[in-house]
């Protein structure tokens, strides 16, 4: 096949083939290379579902006060201890007992300052998960995550 382009076309056309081949090549595998580094400086949606999997465990068992002391500064910044240990309680009573929880979606978002959800400008990833109670209603559970000090930390 390459001798017949060389013959029909000419050489300088198939160097100018090959050249654009190899550019097209060479821009795939950087492309890559810069997403493989990309993925390893950030979580990926494995690691903010194990996060948010302890995080459900942890107000499961009713260690609301450590899951505050263990948050983000945008978390701390919005919601005292006290308010945060009263507000989750009452939400984990009025929901009542979980049968079973089966993750939903994992989405990504970048907020710049002045947003509409008044939050600092920055990169925030939620996990929503489907959550069956004891009662058979099913509900949604979000749990959120800033990305502070390089890495996720519960929001």
């Amino acid at each position: 096949m390459i001798e017949q382009l060389l013959r029909e076309k000419g050489s300088s056309m198939v160097r100018c083939l090959f050249a654009r081949l190899l550019v097209g090549g060479l821009a795939a595998t950087t492309m890559q290379h810069a997403a493989a580094a990309s993925q390893a400086a950030d979580a990926g949606p494995e690691d903010l579902l194990r996060n948010a999997t302890a995080i459900l465990r942890q107000a499961d068992a009713g260690q609301i006060g450590e899951l505050w002391d263990s948050g983000s500064g945008v978390l701390k910044s919005h919601i005292g201890k006290a308010a945060f240990i009263e507000a989750t309680r009452k939400a984990t009573l009025r929901m009542g007992a979980v049968a079973s929880r089966e993750w939903s979606s994992v989405t990504r978002l970048n907020y710049e300052g002045n947003n509409a959800a008044g939050l600092p400008a920055g990169r925030y990833a939620n996990v929503v998960w489907l959550t069956r109670l004891s009662s058979g209603k099913t509900v949604s559970e979000r749990i959120s995550f800033a990305r502070e000090n390089n890495s996720w930390q519960f929001t």
